[in-house]
């Protein structure tokens, strides 16, 4: 009766996970600098699962060029405000396929936005940066 069953452990799912659940969600931002996209209105780094120490989710971009990204996104939890993340995928110039990966540590910040500074590689070179993605609270 002391109520305070389930806080110390890392696996509950209840009242004691708010580490954990504030990387879950949908994060957006207008552009990945660096890479060949155009103007994107559409940016979405989506954490769909996630576990006391890693997330899972996707990377999408529809940009006004023509240009798409469509990648999966894998990460580590270092700390309650750090994650690594590495996104695989797809991106899309006029048709043509071109493999991409991008390793990024995304740090949180204050007012539901993330820090993410990335590098990777890309079919027409390679890529670095920093993007403030911003929380979304529906998809």
């Amino acid at each position: 009766p002391t109520g305070s069953t389930g806080t110390a452990g890392g696996t509950s799912s209840g009242s004691g996970t708010t580490t954990a659940s504030a990387f879950s969600g949908a994060w957006g931002s207008s552009n990945i600098a660096g890479l060949p996209l155009g103007n994107c209105a559409d940016v979405k780094w989506l954490i769909t699962a996630q576990t006391a120490s890693s997330v899972s989710g996707t990377v999408t971009a529809s940009c006004a060029s023509g240009v798409s990204v469509a990648a999966n996104l894998t990460g580590t939890i270092q700390s309650e405000d750090v994650i690594t993340l590495v996104a695989t995928g797809t991106l899309t110039a006029m048709g043509v396929p071109c493999q991409v990966t991008l390793n990024a540590t995304g740090t949180r910040q204050p007012g539901d936005t993330m820090k993410v500074d990335y590098n990777g590689i890309h079919c027409f070179g390679t890529v670095s940066g920093s993007e403030t993605l911003r929380k979304f609270p529906n998809i």
